[in-house]
């Protein structure tokens, strides 16, 4: 049962914007139900209260509650009055007493999922500093298990003031649409939903294929294939692209051959012989170098080296973008050199995003933000070829 909240703080005397009385009256009840003085569901004024309270004419104290209802701070129900609405029931803010002023949902992989995710995490760490700086509260949604209509209900009974999906299932395509639909702006991250023509944060893959490439050509390497696997998302098209043109433009010939893709499908059910058909395709064309453009490659290269069949940087040097080897050794004890994707920016750019958007304020995209080298053991010098 819900309690009628007390008002006594609530400014509603005069003056008024003679031009924007609407927009002032919205804003005063904001700062109260901000406050930290009222709970989701708490029975709020009525029209006529307000109109009485306030001074104003009831077209002006409705545009201003149709605001609210929108953006969440109040639940205007048929026949049984108005609450506060589930924006009021936002984080508090410790350092201030009062609520946590904008709502950024996150639709991620299953919490199940992140032991086998290092992308979301990594991310997530990043938004959540900035978003404690910029007093954003974060919702996390998972997406095993939940249907598409789940979701969008959700969305529609909590209205947040932004939605980020780092997920790339295709199902949340459907999601970003019904979020758009409630006037809900989206932000997308390294997924296949960047097609949508909504604000994407992203790695700049062009980027950080050529700073592979430049490396390993600094070394003395000019074999140099990359192995990756096959996928239809987008961020295989660019690295191979990418390969290629950082080939180009060194005068080393970029044929299709220099590419060894894995086949489409979960690591589990590839064949056994992955690793011995990768090692295979290394020798015969004569690769001194390899670039482990995606989880498999490097995975089937480890399992070479822990079997003896391969030895590294001494039969191949190796640069990855693996991010887990960053908090581990691979190859008997090496640690790889890494191309260190930028996911703590991402998160940090998301956040900022998602605050200015929260705030109706222009944003620029899509964001490419540049990786960095992270220099280990097994790149082998062999000087100039």
């Amino acid at each position: 049962m819900s309690t009628t909240i007390k008002t006594e703080n609530l400014d509603l005397s005069t003056p008024y914007s003679s031009r924007h009385s609407a927009g002032d009256l919205r804003d005063r009840i904001v700062r109260y139900l901000s406050s930290g003085q009222v709970s989701h569901g708490d029975g709020f004024l009525t029209d006529a209260a307000l109109v009485e309270k306030s001074g104003l004419s009831r077209s002006t104290v409705r545009r201003a509650l149709e605001d609210l209802q929108r953006d969440g701070w109040i639940d205007r129900r048929i026949g049984q009055g108005t609450f506060v609405g589930p924006r009021a029931g936002a984080p508090i803010n410790p350092d201030t007493g009062r609520r946590l002023g904008k709502r950024l949902a996150v639709l991620i992989y299953s919490l199940g999922d992140l032991a086998h995710d290092w992308y979301t995490p990594l991310i997530l760490e990043g938004l959540d500093k900035a978003a404690a700086e910029l007093e954003l509260s974060v919702e996390l949604l998972g997406t095993r298990d939940r249907d598409t209509d789940a979701l969008a209900q959700r969305l529609e009974q909590t209205l947040p003031d932004v939605l980020a999906c780092l997920s790339n299932d295709p199902r949340e395509a459907f999601v970003i649409r019904d979020a758009q639909r409630l006037g809900i702006p989206c932000i997308v991250s390294g997924t296949p939903h960047m097609r949508l023509g909504v604000p994407c944060v992203r790695e700049d893959n062009q980027q950080a294929i050529a700073l592979a490439v430049g490396h390993l050509v600094k070394e003395g390497h000019h074999r140099i294939a990359l192995a990756i696997q096959r996928s239809f998302e987008p961020w295989v098209f660019e690295r191979h692209e990418a390969f290629r043109n950082a080939l180009e433009a060194i005068n080393v010939d970029a044929a299709e051959s220099s590419v060894y893709w894995f086949p489409l499908g979960p690591d589990y059910l590839l064949p056994k012989d992955r690793g011995r058909k990768l090692k295979t395709f290394l020798q015969q064309r004569g690769c001194t170098a390899v670039i482990a453009g995606s989880r498999l490659p490097m995975l089937c290269l480890e399992a070479l080296s822990a079997d003896g069949k391969l030895k590294i940087p001494h039969d191949i040097s190796v640069v990855t973008f693996e991010q887990k080897s960053l908090q581990r050794t691979w190859f008997g004890g090496i640690k790889p050199d890494s191309v260190e994707l930028p996911l703590h920016e991402i998160g940090e750019k998301i956040a900022h995003l998602a605050h200015a958007l929260a705030n109706r304020e222009p944003v620029k995209t899509p964001v490419l933000l540049p990786s960095r080298l992270v220099v280990g053991d097994s790149v082998l010098k062999i000087g100039k070829i």
